[in-house]
Parts: structure tokens; sequence; C-alpha cells
């Protein structure tokens, strides 16, 4: 068995995804109570793509690559209005009892970081409308 020396510690790293933001399901499944048909089957091909892989590693640009996807499923209005709602979605269930609790690490000289795969948009969003680049010691994303 493995004894755990918190001593030893110095650095944490947190994740966003299920970790910090854990909505209790995928916004797919909002968009679908909203009457939009196949979202879930549509979003997933685009999330598992190459075009997604490509804008989580800066060499695509996820408005213009998204925006055939949402078109599938009959979505009206623009790629940024897709994002912005989703991001709306999610902020309903960011884990406060674990923001919390990086705070209380910091307080102990525990090294918090933000580590991350995320997209640019999404990025930016993580780390300026919620707050998290002033919450955390530093982010990696």
């Amino acid at each position: 068995m493995i004894e755990k020396d918190m001593n030893n510690i110095k650095v944490i790293l947190f994740d966003v995804d299920q970790v910090l933001i854990k909505p209790p399901y995928y916004f797919s499944a909002e968009l679908k109570k909203q009457d939009y048909n196949n979202v879930e089957e549509i979003l997933t091909s685009f999330y598992t793509s190459k075009e997604f892989q490509e804008c989580s590693e800066g060499k695509g640009d996820m408005l213009k690559e998204i925006f055939p996807y949402l078109k599938k499923f009959g979505w009206k209005e623009k790629a940024t209005d897709y994002l912005y709602q989703q991001f709306q979605f999610e902020k309903r269930y960011v884990d406060q009892n674990l923001i919390s609790k990086v705070d209380n690490l910091k307080k102990q000289n525990l090294y918090c970081c933000l580590c991350t795969d995320q997209e640019k948009y999404r990025a930016k969003l993580i780390l300026d409308d919620l707050g998290f680049k002033d919450i955390f010691d530093n982010y990696f994303i």
C-alpha cells in the first residue's frame, strides 16, 4: 500500500470537465428537450472528429468547424449563440465546493493549477467568465 504524505505534495492539477464542471447530462440532452432531433449523434460525430481535434490543438476554428454540424440538426442561430448557450448550461454546474477547497489548498501553500484540453473559445470563457484565471495559481490549456 502506498502511504500518502501530503508534505511532499507541492502542486495539484485540476481538470475542467467532470471535475470542476459536472453537469448531470450533456448539453445535447438540453437541446433535445427543445425539440432538436439527432442532436447527440450529430454532436458526438463532431466532438470525435478530426476537425474538433484540430480546434483543440489550435489549428482550427471551432465556430467555423461546428457550424455545419449544427445545421444538420436544425440550428438556425450563429455558432457563437450555440457556444454561449452551451456555456450558460455548463456554468450552472461548477462545483463550488471544490472551488472553495482550492482556496483552502492555496492557503496551505500548495500550488493549484488548471490543466485541461480545451479549444480557444471555451478556454477563454472558463478563464475569464468563470474567473478560473483568478482562482488558480496558473493554468495549462
